[in-house]
């Protein structure tokens, strides 16, 4: 019985002991940065910006949701419809390396279907951030500083 006891106590110590592993590192990225953004398809969007000779990889995803929004507006949370073609206004988000808010290309005017606007929901995220820098700087100004 003893022995039971002292692996048991053995165990849940070192477990407790074990070391905790999290964010151990720094990402050069600010709004100055150099950025270039690939096409975009399906559900995720890529690319990459440069700051002071590192380069520093971007991934994110974009979503066709009800939450109605204004260029360049941003969110905690998006909303679903049932009715998919109320799903109509196109958001982008962040995700690596780290988590942005969402952001929206104010893309629902009502003139859309849900389709239309998720076959190119991600595609339009990719190409705006490439080519609109006040859209750019909301999104990469949600996540940092200068």
């Amino acid at each position: 019985m003893r022995f039971f006891r002292f692996v048991c106590m053995f165990v849940c110590c070192g477990v407790l002991m074990m070391p905790a592993y999290g964010f151990d590192g720094c990402v050069a990225l600010s709004t100055s940065s150099s950025c270039s953004f690939g096409s975009g398809s399906g559900l995720d969007w890529s690319g990459s910006c440069t700051t002071m000779g590192v380069s520093t990889s971007l991934r994110g995803v974009a979503v066709c949701a009800a939450t109605p929004g204004s260029w360049g507006d941003t969110s905690d949370g998006l909303s679903l419809s049932r009715r998919l073609d109320d799903n109509v206004y196109c958001w982008c988000k962040l995700i690596i390396p780290a988590v942005s808010k969402w952001v929206v290309l104010g893309y629902g005017d009502g003139r859309r279907s849900y389709s239309e606007c998720a076959m190119n929901c991600a595609a339009s995220c990719a190409g705006n951030l490439r080519t609109v820098p006040s859209l750019r700087n909301t999104l990469l100004g949600n996540i940092i500083s200068d």
